[in-house]
């Protein structure tokens, strides 16, 4: 997956860092995630539609996360 190893992945929480930021940052994550899982290059089509479902769900993942107003 192109960039799933990057550096910036994997990031664990510090103690000094609070759940608001440790949320926000797991949001980020799926949506990286789903990002990755967009651009991955497949030759199939069976595998291009449940790549795109499953980058979809973790989008609908990240947002039940989001703090109503």
């Amino acid at each position: 997956m192109p960039g799933l190893l990057s550096s910036t992945r994997g990031r664990r929480v510090g103690s000094g860092e609070d759940a608001a930021d440790s949320a926000s940052y797991e949001r980020l994550m799926l949506l990286e995630l789903a990002t990755d899982l967009e651009s991955w290059p497949v030759r199939n089509l069976v595998v291009r539609e449940a790549l795109d479902r499953a980058a979809q769900d973790l989008v609908v993942m990240a947002g039940r996360g989001q703090p109503t107003a």
